[in-house]
This record gives C-alpha cells, structure tokens and sequence, in this order.
C-alpha cells in the first residue's frame, strides 16, 4: 500500500494524522478550538489549508505535522466562517464561506482577497461549496438553487439563479464538461454537461431516492460517489460513466448527519460520516470504492468528524 497521509478535522477543531496504517496523532488544538469545516491539499501536495469559524484559516507546509494560524483574513470579522477549500492550482486556492464571500489566495495561502461578498450583513447566508472545472470556470453554491459564477479564474463572480427550488450544498466535476450540484432535495439534483454553461433538474441514483445527499465526488474523469443516509442505514453508490449511471458499493449501519470521501492512489480511499450520535464512523476501500469496510480507530470512535483529506 502506498505511504499516505489523512488529515481529520474533528469537533472544536481538533486535527488528528495518521501516516499509513500506524497510531491516530493529535495534531492541533492549540493554538485554536474554533470549529473547523473544511480541510483540503494542494495539487501537488506540498501545501495544507483548514478553515472554519471565527474567521479562522489553518497553514501548513509540511504535510500536517505543524500549523501556522491565520485570523481574519482580509479584516474578515469573527462572523466569518469558512466552508469550503478549493485549490486550482497549487498556488492558487479559494474559500467559500459565511456573507455569500469567496476569498481567494494566488500564494498558496499565505495571504487573501475578497473576490465576492453577496451578503455582508448575513453571517447565516452561507456558500457551503465551491468547485472550478478548469482553472477559468468556477462555482459557489448558494441557498434557494443559487450559483455564483467565475469565468476569468476568479477575480469576478456574478450570482445566478438555477432552476433547482432547494438549497445547493454539494458540487463535483467529472472533467471539464460534467459535473453535479445535490443539496437539500432527496429526490433531485443538478446536472451539467456543458461546464457549468447550463444546468438541469435530474433524479437522484433511484438508491438514494429518499435520502439526505451528505457528500459527492470524482476521483477520476469517469469514476465517481456519493453518499446518503436515512433510516438508520448509511448508502453510498458509485458511478464509472461520469454520473449517468449508479450503482450501490455500501449499506451499513448507522446513519449519519455529515460525511466526506478523501480519496489516494492505487485505489485508496475513506468515508468518514459523524453519526447521530455525534461519533466518527469509518469506511476504507483499498479497491477504488467497490469494496468498503468499517475501520475504527479507539481514539476517534467519542469525536465528532468534520472534515478529512488525503495527501501523499
């Protein structure tokens, strides 16, 4: 199995490690306990970026192992948080986040601007995902089927309004055509196959019909999964035809309230979902998702997961 890395972001923003298959490590705490959302790596992972309330955002340059903290970004207030991480490049990455804002760093995150604040005054209005599907074109997804568009890498966004009559909370792109937004509907979901130009109503997999979509992602031009959660039961489908078609890899016991994918090489991979009650459950796949298999590690089973992300 490869050498690997995998940040969690747990309850009260705690990160832990682990490197392969040894130990669970705490890794933060101080100098910070605000909640943390979002944890995601640079393309070519050298660089490490957590973000969550208070207006706090997380570096690091050594795969993990230490963290730098940066308060209020751009004068940001402590009404702030940050939601989502996306990286473009390897030094140019953006958060989305509370006030409809997006900020975005050309630095790998070492300094930020605010390119789009829709609602200032609004720390509940919040753009809970952000995805590009190349470099140029991007997406925030809003409440009540709003997307914030880029077509110039970001330096300006313009709010539009999709057909989808339920808050947007999920986007993922396949490759630089097909893509897919899920939210608060348990019945549909967004579809595009022209980058973003246009989007349509589509049905959900029929085996997540009924269920709460917590997470989607691609982790190859083809291969994709999401996962839902309902009657006790945690569901999580795959695609190989860039989302057209759906197939179940997973139900198990219990269901869950939030819930990540973070995908490696050679067929690597995690689910990682906070149950209700409020504990870290783990799924691991070592075949690109067609199998999965409960791993709980003692010292995460009493925390609530917020976020994970794999590196090399």
């Amino acid at each position: 199995m490869k050498n690997f890395i995998l940040i969690i972001i747990l309850f009260a923003g705690t990160s832990f490690i682990v490197s392969g298959q040894e130990p669970w490590q705490r890794l933060s705490g101080f100098p910070q306990e605000n909640d943390l959302h979002s944890v995601a790596a640079s393309p070519d992972g050298q660089t490490l970026l957590a973000t969550g309330d208070g207006a706090t955002i997380m570096r690091s340059d050594d795969k993990g192992a230490t963290w730098q903290l940066q308060l209020h970004p751009d004068n940001l207030p402590c009404s702030f948080s940050g939601q989502k991480i996306c990286f473009t490049t390897s030094t140019t990455v953006f958060i989305a986040g509370a006030m409809e804002s997006i900020l975005k760093s050309t630095d790998g995150g070492l300094t930020w601007q605010t390119v789009y604040s829709g609602n200032p005054s609004n720390s509940a209005s919040i753009l809970p995902d952000i995805g590009f599907c190349d470099t140029i074109h991007g997406f925030a997804v809003g409440q009540n089927g709003q997307i914030i568009v880029t077509n110039d890498g970001g330096i300006s966004w313009t709010k539009t309004q999709s057909t989808a009559g339920f808050d947007l909370q999920n986007i993922a792109f396949a490759d630089n055509l097909n893509g897919l937004i899920t939210g608060g509907s348990t019945t549909h979901m967004l579809r595009t196959t022209d980058g973003g130009a246009s989007w349509q109503l589509a049905n959900l997999p029929q085996a997540l019909q009924g269920q709460c979509i917590s997470h989607l992602t691609f982790n190859s031009p083809t291969d994709g999964f999401m996962a839902g959660s309902f009657n006790e039961t945690t569901t999580l489908v795959k695609t190989t035809d860039s989302g057209t078609t759906w197939q179940i890899v997973s139900e198990t016991w219990p269901s869950h309230y939030r819930g990540q994918f973070a995908f490696g090489n050679n067929g690597e991979g995690y689910f990682m979902m906070a149950s209700l009650q409020y504990v870290t459950r783990t799924l691991v796949t070592t075949d690109n998702g067609e199998t999965w298999t409960p791993h709980e590690p003692a010292n995460l089973t009493d925390r609530s997961f917020h976020a994970c992300c794999l590196t090399g």
